[in-house]
């Protein structure tokens, strides 16, 4: 293979690569606004008793 087919096949992996990552990064939400009624709901929930928050140490001792 010559180097020139080489390089443009590097090219186009580098590309590809490049796109599939920044696809399962990117935040396809990025930009929406919340509805109020959701707003609402998230914000009385985030005040519940009810709801159990977990340590990053608590994870990492779980998850690692």
């Amino acid at each position: 293979m010559s180097e020139a087919v080489n390089n443009k096949l590097i090219n186009i992996i580098r590309k590809t690569v490049l796109e599939s990552v920044q696809g399962v990064l990117t935040n396809p939400d990025q930009g929406l606004e919340l509805k109020p009624l959701i707003r609402r709901r998230l914000k009385k929930a985030s005040l519940s008793k009810n709801i159990r928050s977990f340590s990053l140490r608590e994870i990492k001792k779980k998850y690692a």
